[in-house]
Protein backbone atom coordinates (compact mmCIF):
# COMPACT_ATOMS: atom_id res chain seq x y z
CA UNK A 1 0.00 0.00 0.00
CA UNK A 2 2.94 2.73 0.83
CA UNK A 3 4.80 2.12 -2.43
CA UNK A 4 1.32 2.71 -4.28
CA UNK A 5 0.88 5.68 -2.45
CA UNK A 6 4.73 6.83 -3.24
CA UNK A 7 3.79 5.88 -7.26
CA UNK A 8 0.89 8.08 -7.08
CA UNK A 9 2.77 10.70 -5.30
CA UNK A 10 5.51 10.72 -8.27
CA UNK A 11 3.01 10.97 -10.56
CA UNK A 12 1.14 13.81 -9.56
CA UNK A 13 4.59 15.51 -9.37
CA UNK A 14 5.52 14.73 -13.19
CA UNK A 15 2.47 16.46 -13.60
CA UNK A 16 3.18 19.46 -11.74
CA UNK A 17 6.71 19.85 -13.40
CA UNK A 18 6.03 18.95 -16.76
CA UNK A 19 6.84 21.73 -19.03
CA UNK A 20 4.84 23.51 -21.99
CA UNK A 21 6.00 22.69 -25.70
CA UNK A 22 6.44 24.96 -28.34
CA UNK A 23 5.44 23.79 -31.67
CA UNK A 24 6.67 25.63 -34.90
CA UNK A 25 4.58 25.03 -38.73
CA UNK A 26 5.68 25.80 -41.59
CA UNK A 27 3.24 27.32 -44.80
CA UNK A 28 5.48 24.26 -46.69
CA UNK A 29 4.12 21.27 -44.54
CA UNK A 30 7.77 20.89 -42.66
CA UNK A 31 8.37 21.78 -39.30
CA UNK A 32 7.19 19.90 -36.81
CA UNK A 33 3.41 19.10 -38.26
CA UNK A 34 2.11 19.32 -41.58
CA UNK A 35 -1.27 21.75 -40.96
CA UNK A 36 -1.81 23.98 -38.25
CA UNK A 37 -4.97 22.13 -37.49
CA UNK A 38 -2.56 19.10 -37.15
CA UNK A 39 -0.35 20.62 -35.22
CA UNK A 40 -3.86 21.95 -32.69
CA UNK A 41 -4.76 17.97 -32.48
CA UNK A 42 -0.96 17.10 -31.31
CA UNK A 43 -0.89 19.84 -28.70
CA UNK A 44 -1.85 19.95 -25.20
CA UNK A 45 -3.36 22.48 -22.95
CA UNK A 46 -0.37 25.54 -22.12
CA UNK A 47 1.13 24.79 -25.58
CA UNK A 48 2.19 27.08 -28.38
CA UNK A 49 1.97 26.83 -31.93
CA UNK A 50 4.33 29.22 -33.63
CA UNK A 51 3.32 29.99 -37.74
CA UNK A 52 6.65 30.73 -39.65
CA UNK A 53 6.48 33.87 -42.04
CA UNK A 54 4.65 33.28 -44.75
CA UNK A 55 0.82 32.11 -46.47
CA UNK A 56 -1.17 29.34 -45.17
CA UNK A 57 -3.93 28.05 -47.28
CA UNK A 58 -5.81 24.79 -47.72
CA UNK A 59 -7.39 22.02 -45.93
CA UNK A 60 -5.78 21.75 -42.30
CA UNK A 61 -5.25 25.68 -42.29
CA UNK A 62 -8.22 26.89 -42.76
CA UNK A 63 -11.63 25.83 -40.62
CA UNK A 64 -9.15 25.43 -37.79
CA UNK A 65 -10.94 24.12 -34.63
CA UNK A 66 -9.05 24.60 -31.08
CA UNK A 67 -11.39 21.35 -29.98
CA UNK A 68 -11.28 22.50 -26.71
CA UNK A 69 -7.77 23.24 -25.92
CA UNK A 70 -6.14 26.02 -24.29
CA UNK A 71 -3.10 26.73 -25.89
CA UNK A 72 -1.86 29.32 -28.23
CA UNK A 73 -1.59 29.57 -32.45
CA UNK A 74 0.50 33.08 -32.93
CA UNK A 75 3.24 34.25 -35.81
CA UNK A 76 6.44 33.73 -35.02
CA UNK A 77 7.57 37.25 -36.03
CA UNK A 78 4.77 38.45 -33.84
CA UNK A 79 3.27 40.38 -36.14
CA UNK A 80 0.25 39.87 -38.34
CA UNK A 81 2.04 41.47 -41.60
CA UNK A 82 4.39 38.47 -41.65
CA UNK A 83 1.80 35.47 -41.45
CA UNK A 84 -1.55 34.96 -43.61
CA UNK A 85 -4.41 32.20 -43.68
CA UNK A 86 -5.86 32.60 -46.71
CA UNK A 87 -8.99 30.69 -46.47
CA UNK A 88 -9.65 30.76 -50.54
CA UNK A 89 -13.74 30.91 -49.41
CA UNK A 90 -15.67 31.12 -52.30
CA UNK A 91 -19.94 30.54 -54.11
CA UNK A 92 -20.11 26.99 -52.89
CA UNK A 93 -16.58 26.38 -51.80
CA UNK A 94 -17.14 27.69 -47.90
CA UNK A 95 -14.33 27.97 -45.44
CA UNK A 96 -13.39 30.30 -42.88
CA UNK A 97 -10.49 31.36 -40.30
CA UNK A 98 -11.20 29.42 -36.72
CA UNK A 99 -14.42 28.31 -35.22
CA UNK A 100 -14.56 27.84 -31.63
CA UNK A 101 -17.35 25.28 -30.57
CA UNK A 102 -15.68 23.35 -27.71
CA UNK A 103 -16.39 25.77 -24.47
CA UNK A 104 -12.69 26.69 -25.00
CA UNK A 105 -12.02 29.96 -22.88
CA UNK A 106 -9.45 32.52 -22.31
CA UNK A 107 -6.58 30.13 -22.01
CA UNK A 108 -7.70 29.47 -26.51
CA UNK A 109 -5.67 32.62 -27.84
CA UNK A 110 -4.86 33.77 -31.34
CA UNK A 111 -2.39 36.62 -32.02
CA UNK A 112 -0.06 38.40 -34.37
CA UNK A 113 -1.57 36.46 -37.84
CA UNK A 114 -4.21 37.93 -40.72
CA UNK A 115 -7.11 35.67 -41.59
CA UNK A 116 -8.27 36.88 -45.05
CA UNK A 117 -10.94 36.00 -47.62
CA UNK A 118 -12.97 33.60 -45.61
CA UNK A 119 -16.45 33.00 -47.15
CA UNK A 120 -19.51 30.93 -45.29
CA UNK A 121 -22.08 31.72 -47.62
CA UNK A 122 -25.00 34.02 -47.64
CA UNK A 123 -26.68 32.32 -44.52
CA UNK A 124 -23.93 31.18 -42.26
CA UNK A 125 -22.05 33.68 -39.70
CA UNK A 126 -18.49 34.58 -38.49
CA UNK A 127 -16.58 34.81 -42.12
CA UNK A 128 -13.60 35.13 -40.37
CA UNK A 129 -14.01 33.70 -37.02
CA UNK A 130 -16.52 31.98 -35.67
CA UNK A 131 -17.25 31.78 -31.58
CA UNK A 132 -20.58 29.47 -30.85
CA UNK A 133 -22.41 28.87 -27.27
CA UNK A 134 -19.90 29.17 -23.95
CA UNK A 135 -16.94 30.01 -25.44
CA UNK A 136 -14.39 33.06 -24.51
CA UNK A 137 -10.83 32.68 -26.30
CA UNK A 138 -8.71 35.50 -27.40
CA UNK A 139 -7.94 37.34 -30.02
CA UNK A 140 -5.43 39.36 -30.38
CA UNK A 141 -3.24 41.48 -32.85
CA UNK A 142 -4.64 40.01 -35.94
CA UNK A 143 -6.09 41.33 -39.33
CA UNK A 144 -9.30 40.05 -39.86
CA UNK A 145 -10.05 41.26 -43.65
CA UNK A 146 -12.28 40.35 -47.17
CA UNK A 147 -14.25 38.37 -45.23
CA UNK A 148 -18.21 37.36 -46.05
CA UNK A 149 -21.17 36.29 -44.20
CA UNK A 150 -24.41 36.63 -43.47
CA UNK A 151 -23.79 37.90 -40.02
CA UNK A 152 -20.45 38.90 -38.70
CA UNK A 153 -17.94 39.43 -41.98
CA UNK A 154 -15.24 39.67 -39.80
CA UNK A 155 -15.92 38.24 -36.60
CA UNK A 156 -19.25 36.32 -35.35
CA UNK A 157 -20.12 35.56 -31.50
CA UNK A 158 -23.45 33.62 -30.53
CA UNK A 159 -24.06 33.29 -27.37
CA UNK A 160 -20.10 33.70 -26.78
CA UNK A 161 -17.73 36.44 -25.03
CA UNK A 162 -14.30 36.53 -26.93
CA UNK A 163 -11.62 39.46 -25.94
CA UNK A 164 -10.78 41.10 -29.29
CA UNK A 165 -7.61 43.42 -28.45
CA UNK A 166 -5.12 45.27 -30.60
CA UNK A 167 -7.18 43.89 -33.60
CA UNK A 168 -7.61 45.86 -37.29
CA UNK A 169 -11.17 44.19 -38.97
CA UNK A 170 -11.41 45.71 -42.35
CA UNK A 171 -13.10 45.26 -45.78
CA UNK A 172 -15.64 42.65 -44.40
CA UNK A 173 -19.21 42.22 -45.52
CA UNK A 174 -22.40 40.97 -44.01
CA UNK A 175 -25.94 41.52 -44.20
CA UNK A 176 -25.70 42.33 -40.53
CA UNK A 177 -22.72 43.35 -38.87
CA UNK A 178 -19.93 43.86 -41.07
CA UNK A 179 -17.02 43.69 -38.78
CA UNK A 180 -18.63 42.34 -35.55
CA UNK A 181 -21.62 40.84 -35.02
CA UNK A 182 -22.95 39.60 -31.64
CA UNK A 183 -26.07 38.22 -30.60
CA UNK A 184 -26.86 36.93 -27.07
CA UNK A 185 -23.25 37.26 -26.44
CA UNK A 186 -20.84 40.01 -25.05
CA UNK A 187 -17.57 41.26 -26.73
CA UNK A 188 -14.68 43.20 -24.86
CA UNK A 189 -12.86 44.81 -27.76
CA UNK A 190 -9.86 47.28 -26.64
CA UNK A 191 -7.76 49.46 -29.33
CA UNK A 192 -9.49 47.82 -32.34
CA UNK A 193 -9.64 49.44 -35.35
CA UNK A 194 -12.99 48.92 -37.18
CA UNK A 195 -13.15 50.14 -40.90
CA UNK A 196 -14.46 49.89 -44.17
CA UNK A 197 -16.94 47.43 -43.09
CA UNK A 198 -19.73 46.97 -45.24
CA UNK A 199 -23.40 45.80 -43.98
CA UNK A 200 -26.40 45.15 -46.66
CA UNK A 201 -28.74 45.59 -43.92
CA UNK A 202 -27.59 46.87 -40.29
CA UNK A 203 -24.01 47.79 -38.37
CA UNK A 204 -21.64 48.58 -40.88
CA UNK A 205 -19.29 48.33 -38.24
CA UNK A 206 -20.67 46.22 -35.20
CA UNK A 207 -24.61 44.58 -34.86
CA UNK A 208 -25.34 43.61 -31.83
CA UNK A 209 -28.58 41.75 -30.76
CA UNK A 210 -29.63 41.03 -27.59
CA UNK A 211 -26.19 41.24 -26.14
CA UNK A 212 -23.94 43.89 -24.11
CA UNK A 213 -20.43 44.26 -24.18
CA UNK A 214 -17.57 47.25 -24.51
CA UNK A 215 -15.63 48.61 -26.97
CA UNK A 216 -12.64 50.97 -25.62
CA UNK A 217 -9.84 52.67 -27.12
CA UNK A 218 -11.30 51.59 -30.76
CA UNK A 219 -11.45 53.65 -33.59
CA UNK A 220 -14.51 52.88 -35.89
CA UNK A 221 -14.52 54.50 -39.46
CA UNK A 222 -15.56 54.53 -43.02
CA UNK A 223 -17.68 51.82 -42.87
CA UNK A 224 -21.08 51.53 -44.46
CA UNK A 225 -24.56 50.03 -43.83
CA UNK A 226 -27.35 50.37 -46.20
CA UNK A 227 -29.84 50.40 -43.27
CA UNK A 228 -29.11 51.55 -40.31
CA UNK A 229 -26.11 52.14 -38.05
CA UNK A 230 -23.09 52.97 -40.34
CA UNK A 231 -20.41 52.33 -37.19
CA UNK A 232 -22.56 50.46 -34.53
CA UNK A 233 -25.96 48.89 -34.58
CA UNK A 234 -27.60 48.25 -30.87
CA UNK A 235 -30.63 46.35 -30.73
CA UNK A 236 -32.22 44.83 -27.18
CA UNK A 237 -29.48 44.77 -24.20
CA UNK A 238 -29.88 40.98 -22.86
CA UNK A 239 -29.87 40.89 -19.19
CA UNK A 240 -32.30 43.05 -18.35
CA UNK A 241 -30.59 45.63 -16.61
CA UNK A 242 -27.42 45.59 -19.07
CA UNK A 243 -25.73 47.71 -21.42
CA UNK A 244 -23.08 48.30 -23.44
CA UNK A 245 -20.25 50.59 -23.35
CA UNK A 246 -18.35 52.61 -25.86
CA UNK A 247 -15.19 54.85 -23.83
CA UNK A 248 -12.92 56.42 -25.74
CA UNK A 249 -13.38 55.66 -28.71
CA UNK A 250 -13.47 57.69 -32.57
CA UNK A 251 -15.91 57.25 -35.36
CA UNK A 252 -15.32 59.23 -38.05
CA UNK A 253 -16.88 58.81 -41.83
CA UNK A 254 -19.27 55.93 -41.42
CA UNK A 255 -22.49 56.43 -43.16
CA UNK A 256 -25.59 54.64 -43.36
CA UNK A 257 -28.24 54.69 -45.86
CA UNK A 258 -31.28 54.88 -43.41
CA UNK A 259 -30.43 56.05 -39.95
CA UNK A 260 -27.64 56.47 -37.63
CA UNK A 261 -24.82 56.75 -39.27
CA UNK A 262 -22.26 57.28 -36.80
CA UNK A 263 -24.48 55.35 -34.32
CA UNK A 264 -28.20 53.74 -33.93
CA UNK A 265 -30.00 52.64 -30.90
CA UNK A 266 -32.85 50.91 -31.30
CA UNK A 267 -35.36 48.93 -28.89
CA UNK A 268 -34.94 48.60 -24.87
CA UNK A 269 -31.04 49.48 -25.48
CA UNK A 270 -29.19 51.17 -22.83
CA UNK A 271 -25.68 52.45 -24.42
CA UNK A 272 -22.87 54.75 -22.32
CA UNK A 273 -20.74 56.60 -24.39
CA UNK A 274 -18.13 58.33 -22.69
CA UNK A 275 -14.80 60.38 -23.72
CA UNK A 276 -15.80 59.20 -27.27
CA UNK A 277 -15.89 61.30 -30.41
CA UNK A 278 -18.38 61.14 -33.22
CA UNK A 279 -17.28 62.99 -35.79
CA UNK A 280 -17.78 63.59 -40.18
CA UNK A 281 -20.51 61.27 -40.41
CA UNK A 282 -21.37 61.29 -44.18
CA UNK A 283 -25.00 60.74 -44.14
CA UNK A 284 -27.23 58.88 -41.55
CA UNK A 285 -26.65 61.47 -39.12
CA UNK A 286 -24.41 61.31 -35.65
CA UNK A 287 -26.27 58.90 -32.93
CA UNK A 288 -30.32 58.11 -34.10
CA UNK A 289 -31.52 57.08 -30.61
CA UNK A 290 -35.31 55.03 -30.46
CA UNK A 291 -37.33 56.32 -28.05
CA UNK A 292 -37.59 53.33 -25.88
CA UNK A 293 -33.49 52.97 -25.72
CA UNK A 294 -31.57 54.95 -23.13
CA UNK A 295 -28.35 56.80 -24.33
CA UNK A 296 -25.92 58.34 -21.47
CA UNK A 297 -23.51 60.34 -22.82
CA UNK A 298 -20.30 61.65 -20.83
CA UNK A 299 -17.47 63.86 -22.19
CA UNK A 300 -18.18 63.62 -25.67
CA UNK A 301 -17.68 65.44 -28.98
CA UNK A 302 -20.30 65.15 -31.68
CA UNK A 303 -19.55 67.24 -34.82
CA UNK A 304 -19.87 68.16 -38.57
CA UNK A 305 -22.15 65.17 -39.20
CA UNK A 306 -24.47 64.98 -41.84
CA UNK A 307 -28.04 65.54 -40.59
CA UNK A 308 -27.06 67.75 -37.38
CA UNK A 309 -25.03 66.48 -34.08
CA UNK A 310 -26.42 66.83 -30.97
CA UNK A 311 -30.15 66.76 -32.45
CA UNK A 312 -33.14 64.56 -31.18
CA UNK A 313 -33.27 63.03 -27.70
CA UNK A 314 -29.70 63.37 -27.02
CA UNK A 315 -29.92 67.55 -27.66
CA UNK A 316 -30.04 68.07 -24.08
CA UNK A 317 -26.51 66.60 -23.51
CA UNK A 318 -24.96 69.41 -25.19
CA UNK A 319 -23.19 71.71 -22.68
CA UNK A 320 -23.80 69.21 -19.68
CA UNK A 321 -21.55 66.65 -18.33
CA UNK A 322 -18.53 67.65 -20.40
CA UNK A 323 -20.18 66.83 -24.02
CA UNK A 324 -19.29 69.87 -26.38
CA UNK A 325 -19.66 70.00 -30.14
CA UNK A 326 -16.21 71.03 -31.73
CA UNK A 327 -13.71 70.42 -34.49
CA UNK A 328 -12.01 67.81 -33.07
CA UNK A 329 -8.81 68.77 -35.15
CA UNK A 330 -7.46 65.74 -36.40
CA UNK A 331 -3.68 65.39 -37.35
CA UNK A 332 -4.65 64.33 -40.74
CA UNK A 333 -7.98 62.19 -41.65
CA UNK A 334 -7.65 61.61 -44.63
CA UNK A 335 -4.74 59.52 -44.21
CA UNK A 336 -6.04 58.41 -41.20
CA UNK A 337 -4.57 59.47 -38.89
CA UNK A 338 -7.17 60.78 -36.08
CA UNK A 339 -4.23 61.92 -33.43
CA UNK A 340 -4.97 65.28 -32.58
CA UNK A 341 -3.45 68.23 -32.58
CA UNK A 342 -2.04 70.12 -29.93
CA UNK A 343 -4.78 72.37 -29.59
CA UNK A 344 -7.95 70.09 -29.46
CA UNK A 345 -10.59 70.80 -27.87
CA UNK A 346 -10.56 67.17 -27.24
CA UNK A 347 -7.16 67.05 -25.28
CA UNK A 348 -8.92 69.07 -21.86
CA UNK A 349 -7.70 68.83 -18.31
CA UNK A 350 -12.02 68.83 -17.32
CA UNK A 351 -12.36 64.93 -19.10
CA UNK A 352 -9.36 64.10 -19.79
CA UNK A 353 -8.84 62.27 -23.36
CA UNK A 354 -11.38 62.22 -25.83
CA UNK A 355 -11.12 59.75 -28.07
CA UNK A 356 -8.92 57.09 -28.67
CA UNK A 357 -5.90 58.93 -30.04
CA UNK A 358 -3.64 61.51 -27.92
CA UNK A 359 -2.15 64.45 -29.39
CA UNK A 360 -0.02 63.35 -32.13
CA UNK A 361 1.18 67.02 -33.94
CA UNK A 362 1.80 69.77 -32.73
CA UNK A 363 0.93 73.92 -33.63
CA UNK A 364 3.82 76.16 -34.38
CA UNK A 365 2.17 78.37 -31.86
CA UNK A 366 2.43 75.52 -28.87
CA UNK A 367 5.39 76.96 -27.21
CA UNK A 368 5.07 72.88 -25.29
CA UNK A 369 6.50 71.88 -28.26
CA UNK A 370 9.15 69.50 -28.12
CA UNK A 371 12.32 71.96 -28.93
CA UNK A 372 14.37 68.79 -29.06
CA UNK A 373 12.60 67.47 -32.44
CA UNK A 374 12.35 70.82 -34.54
CA UNK A 375 12.42 68.89 -37.56
CA UNK A 376 9.06 67.35 -36.69
CA UNK A 377 7.38 70.66 -36.72
CA UNK A 378 4.70 71.08 -39.30
CA UNK A 379 5.61 74.17 -41.72
CA UNK A 380 2.53 74.29 -42.70
CA UNK A 381 -1.34 73.18 -41.21
CA UNK A 382 -4.32 73.39 -43.13
CA UNK A 383 -6.73 71.82 -40.56
CA UNK A 384 -10.56 70.28 -41.73
CA UNK A 385 -12.65 72.00 -43.47
CA UNK A 386 -15.80 73.28 -41.26
CA UNK A 387 -18.54 72.38 -41.34
CA UNK A 388 -17.69 69.28 -44.09
CA UNK A 389 -19.73 68.07 -45.20
CA UNK A 390 -21.70 71.59 -46.05
CA UNK A 391 -24.39 73.16 -48.60
CA UNK A 392 -23.37 76.73 -48.42
CA UNK A 393 -19.95 77.78 -47.16
CA UNK A 394 -17.27 76.13 -45.64
CA UNK A 395 -14.35 77.61 -43.45
CA UNK A 396 -10.92 76.55 -44.34
CA UNK A 397 -7.90 77.93 -41.60
CA UNK A 398 -4.34 77.30 -42.05
CA UNK A 399 -1.08 78.33 -40.23
CA UNK A 400 2.19 79.37 -41.36
CA UNK A 401 5.61 78.78 -40.15
CA UNK A 402 7.76 81.59 -40.00
CA UNK A 403 10.38 80.19 -42.16
CA UNK A 404 8.09 80.16 -45.09
CA UNK A 405 5.97 83.48 -44.12
CA UNK A 406 7.98 84.78 -47.35
CA UNK A 407 7.22 81.77 -49.82
CA UNK A 408 4.33 82.00 -52.03
CA UNK A 409 1.19 81.10 -50.82
CA UNK A 410 -1.81 79.07 -52.74
CA UNK A 411 -4.79 77.71 -51.60
CA UNK A 412 -6.71 75.70 -54.42
CA UNK A 413 -10.28 73.78 -54.49
CA UNK A 414 -9.84 70.95 -56.98
CA UNK A 415 -12.35 67.76 -57.70
CA UNK A 416 -11.78 64.45 -57.50
CA UNK A 417 -9.78 64.21 -60.75
CA UNK A 418 -7.30 66.93 -59.64
CA UNK A 419 -8.83 69.63 -61.76
CA UNK A 420 -8.52 73.01 -59.83
CA UNK A 421 -11.98 74.28 -59.62
CA UNK A 422 -11.61 77.76 -57.21
CA UNK A 423 -8.52 79.35 -56.39
CA UNK A 424 -9.15 80.73 -53.16
CA UNK A 425 -6.79 84.02 -52.29
CA UNK A 426 -5.83 84.05 -49.16
CA UNK A 427 -5.04 87.87 -46.62
CA UNK A 428 -1.31 88.70 -47.36
CA UNK A 429 0.63 86.34 -44.25
CA UNK A 430 3.48 86.74 -41.98
CA UNK A 431 3.92 83.56 -39.59
CA UNK A 432 0.52 82.78 -38.33
CA UNK A 433 -2.85 81.45 -38.88
CA UNK A 434 -5.30 82.80 -41.58
CA UNK A 435 -8.91 81.70 -43.23
CA UNK A 436 -10.35 81.79 -45.94
CA UNK A 437 -14.35 80.67 -47.01
CA UNK A 438 -15.58 78.37 -49.86
CA UNK A 439 -19.29 79.00 -51.50
CA UNK A 440 -19.11 76.01 -53.37
CA UNK A 441 -18.78 77.98 -56.33
CA UNK A 442 -16.17 77.70 -59.66
CA UNK A 443 -13.84 80.85 -60.65
CA UNK A 444 -16.41 81.57 -62.89
CA UNK A 445 -19.42 81.90 -60.00
CA UNK A 446 -21.27 78.98 -60.76
CA UNK A 447 -22.48 76.66 -58.36
CA UNK A 448 -20.17 73.21 -58.58
CA UNK A 449 -21.89 69.81 -58.97
CA UNK A 450 -22.18 67.98 -55.24
CA UNK A 451 -19.58 65.74 -54.72
CA UNK A 452 -15.64 65.37 -52.80
CA UNK A 453 -13.39 68.14 -53.38
CA UNK A 454 -9.69 68.87 -52.15
CA UNK A 455 -8.70 71.96 -50.39
CA UNK A 456 -5.01 72.00 -51.48
CA UNK A 457 -3.04 74.62 -49.61
CA UNK A 458 0.80 75.23 -50.69
CA UNK A 459 3.60 77.63 -48.97
CA UNK A 460 6.61 77.36 -51.43
CA UNK A 461 7.42 73.77 -51.70
CA UNK A 462 5.27 72.21 -48.88
CA UNK A 463 1.51 70.75 -49.54
CA UNK A 464 -0.97 69.94 -47.30
CA UNK A 465 -4.73 68.68 -48.62
CA UNK A 466 -8.26 68.21 -47.08
CA UNK A 467 -11.24 66.38 -48.72
CA UNK A 468 -14.77 68.38 -47.82
CA UNK A 469 -17.81 67.45 -49.09
CA UNK A 470 -20.41 69.29 -50.86
CA UNK A 471 -24.55 68.59 -50.64
CA UNK A 472 -26.77 70.16 -52.43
Amino acid sequence: MRSLIVLAGYALLCCWTASAETYLVRPDGSGDFPTIQAAIDGASDGDTILLASGVFSGDGNRDIDFVGKAITVGSEAGHPDSCLLDCQGAYQNYHRGFHFTSDEGPGSIIQGITIANGYVGPTSRGGGIYCETGTSPIIRDCVIRSCLANDGGGIFAHEATPAVEGCVIEENEASSGGGIGIERGAVAATNCTIERNIAWNRGGGVESYQAEGSFEDCTISDNYSDGKGGGFYFYQSYPVGSHYALINCTLVGNIAGDTGGGIRVHSSTAVEIVNTIVAFTIDGGAVRQESDASVYLVCCDIYGNAGGDWVGPIAGYLGRFGNISLDPCFCDQESDDYHLWSYSPCDQAYCGLIGAWPVGCWSVQDSGYPATQPSEMPGIVLQPSAPNPFSDATRIAFSIHETEAASSIALIVCDAAGRIVRTLIPPALDAGMGTATWDGRDDSGRPVEAGAYFCRFSVGRETASRRVLLVR
